[in-house]
């Protein structure tokens, strides 16, 4: 028999699901028809994001949509919509996993607005995140 690795957390990293590149081209492109640029300004950047919650740094679930949100953010790899995609990636990385953010979206429009200023930093977004992910009951399926 082979154990699963657990972490800090508690919870097997193999549980959360691992945000794809083509999940956020997918979801950029959703986030513009609210209007914005369209396209890739640096597709390194994008990719640099993206890979940051899987480092092996971060092994809770909070720690791993940290990373990606203030990544995203940070990193500005689109022309436009960098904060709505971030948001929208983080929530689907929750949502995918199966749990669910306790949050109302101007909280999380606000931290989003925050990191992007530069006066939220990680260890701040952390704390956030720590008690509003809670998982879904086991009779909802993933969506994913």
């Amino acid at each position: 028999m082979i154990a699963t690795p657990t972490f800090s957390g508690g919870w097997p990293i193999a549980d959360f699901y691992c945000v794809t590149y083509e999940d956020a081209i997918e979801l950029h492109d959703i986030v513009l028809e609210h209007g914005g640029l369209p396209g890739v300004l640096n597709d390194d950047s994008l990719r640099s994001a993206l890979a940051r919650p899987y480092f092996g740094y971060y092994d809770t679930l909070e720690e791993q949509v940290t990373a990606l949100l203030t990544a995203m953010i940070g990193n500005h790899p689109f022309m436009d919509g960098n904060k709505r995609t971030a948001v929208a990636l983080t929530l689907f990385k929750i949502d995918a996993s199966g749990y669910q953010l306790n949050a109302k979206d101007e909280e999380l429009e606000e931290l989003a607005v925050g990191v992007a200023e530069g006066w939220v930093h990680f260890d701040y977004v952390l704390d956030w995140f720590k008690g509003r992910i809670q998982p879904y009951s086991r009779s909802r399926p993933r969506s994913r």
